[in-house]
């Protein structure tokens, strides 16, 4: 039933029942059924437009001229508008377009447009013969240009519509344009249209169409496609609609001689401006997706790590406790055999030598899993502000190690909370890569925590390294690996500054 609404709300596009109109609403509605429904149904669509054809034609004619136009007249008038539908289909499917046209706008495919241009030329053809043989007049290609500009302005400004209200418009991220924004451009385009049609204007009509180019990028930033697509259809239409009813501004292009010398402009203005529209929409959305896509794999990406964290931490306390109560007990047990045995053996017995080798290598064990144990499990960090946790590691290292660590923290640590058990983890690897390879007693670790990030450096100034080429000494440094993988998982990165004899320093960016 939407057909003969819009054959009737046509009449309004065009100054002569005779004259092509700059866009055809009709058409875009039957081009959108032969694009959606199955080619088998095409007969059934062509029957119900050639009815309906007839029908509207010929009232309408008989209303305005008093006479009933002829019914061949009025079936090749309503068959080269179907053949415009179908040829622009055809073409579609030909140049196989049309599985990248469900996913994407029309005006979003270059190759869309010279499709529609070679599709929809029979149908231009076949009208522009039964309008100037009827006329007694030869066929020119300045009308040829208007009544294909007509069928492209058509497909491209309108169809979208039908096509989104039929098939749903695509599922993208939502508009950025809040209530007021949104009045704002209301009121622009209600500006826009008073300045048309009631302020005079001394200069070139088609000049003050380019005025609409602001809104039209405004909407096409900010805006959902379903409003993009409706704004350029409604612009178009009342565009046309001023052109050839002569309101405001539009005067002039009333007369028949002024119509064909200035629609084809018009044509070309609305077919631009309402293509790229769509087209900067399209692209303005799709990077918007891609954007919130990529925040949420961020997100997902530094939830996965966090429970990485969390399963590593709970796996070394749970190896830690298993040493504890096992290994670690058991040769607590047998030291404690071995110096009771030491304590009933004479001192000139020619075994007290080998119990003291045994009781010393098990001394060692003891103390190699107590450092194991003391690696593996992390001490209370949940309780433990930043300040007691890097302290307590500088007091750990010059106690086992004799290894001085200098550390300053700037900046407000309750926002680095959730980095915690992070930040211990990499300072203790850069610490032990520092206190192994740097050759020196000291290190240096600088925590600074601003609005956006959170900025760790460990240096110190000892022999360094080349780190662009890294010694080929056979040794696998899981450590470093291991920890750089960890602080991208975090959302971070890590950059090493080193070259030989000048030191080395490590820096470690969180974001927040």
């Amino acid at each position: 039933m939407g057909y003969p609404l819009l054959m009737i709300a046509s009449v309004a596009l065009k100054p002569s029942i005779s004259i092509s109109p700059a866009l055809f609403p009709p058409e875009a509605l039957a081009f959108s059924a032969y694009y959606l429904i199955r080619a088998r149904w095409w007969p059934f669509i062509l029957l119900i437009t050639t009815g309906w054809d007839f029908v509207v034609i010929s009232e309408v004619t008989r209303l305005i001229s008093g006479t009933r136009p002829p019914g061949a007249y009025v079936l090749i008038v309503s068959w080269s508008s179907a053949l415009d539908c179908l040829g622009a289909v055809i073409a579609v499917r030909t140049l196989r377009l049309e599985a990248r046209a469900r996913h994407q706008d029309f005006i979003a495919i270059p190759l869309f447009l010279l499709a529609l241009l070679i599709g929809t030329m029979p149908g231009v053809l076949l009208d522009s013969w039964i309008h100037d043989s009827t006329a007694h007049a030869p066929i020119r290609g300045f009308d040829l240009a208007i009544r294909s500009l007509s069928a492209l302005l058509t497909i491209i400004a309108i169809s979208p519509v039908f096509l989104g209200t039929f098939r749903g418009f695509e599922k993208t991220t939502p508009a950025v344009a809040h209530a007021p924004e949104m009045a704002a451009i209301g009121l622009a385009f209600a500006a826009l249209c008073a300045f048309y049609y009631l302020i005079p204007w001394s200069l070139d009509q088609f000049l003050e169409l380019m005025l609409l180019g602001g809104p039209m990028l405004w909407l096409a930033l900010r805006c959902s496609q379903r409003l993009v697509v409706t704004a350029c259809a409604s612009a178009s239409i009342a565009v046309a609609a001023a052109c050839a009813r002569g309101f405001g501004n539009f005067h002039p292009v009333v007369s028949l001689g002024a119509w064909r010398d200035g629609i084809l402009s018009c044509q070309f203005f609305l077919l631009i401006g309402s293509g790229w529209t769509m087209l900067l929409n399209r692209m303005v959305l799709k990077q918007r997706q891609l954007l919130e896509d990529s925040k949420r794999k961020q997100a997902m990406l530094s939830a996965y790590s966090t429970a990485l964290d969390e399963t590593e931490h709970s796996v070394r306390r749970a190896a830690a406790q298993d040493l504890h109560d096992g290994v670690a007990q058991i040769i607590a047990g047998q030291s404690m055999i071995l110096e009771a045995l030491r304590s009933r053996m004479s001192v000139r017995n020619s075994l007290s030598g080998l119990v003291e080798q045994a009781l010393a290598a098990s001394r060692e064990a003891q103390s190699a899993i107590r450092a194991t144990i003391d690696d593996l499990s992390l001490p209370e960090l949940e309780d433990a502000s930043l300040q007691e946790i890097l302290a307590s590691m500088a007091e750990f290292f010059e106690r086992r190690y004799a290894f001085s660590v200098n550390w300053q923290i700037s900046g407000d640590v309750s926002d680095a909370t959730q980095h915690k058990r992070l930040i211990y983890r990499t300072v203790k690897e850069l610490l032990m890569n520092a206190y192994k390879h740097s050759s020196v007693n000291d290190a240096q670790v600088t925590l600074e925590i601003t609005e956006d990030a959170i900025q760790l450096s460990v240096s110190d100034v000892g022999v360094g390294y080349d780190h662009q080429n890294p010694p080929n000494d056979g040794r696998r440094r899981w450590g470093l690996a291991g920890l750089s993988h960890g602080i991208r998982m975090a959302g971070g990165r890590i950059t090493v500054e080193s070259s030989l004899g000048a030191g080395c320093r490590v820096n470690v960016v969180l974001a927040r």
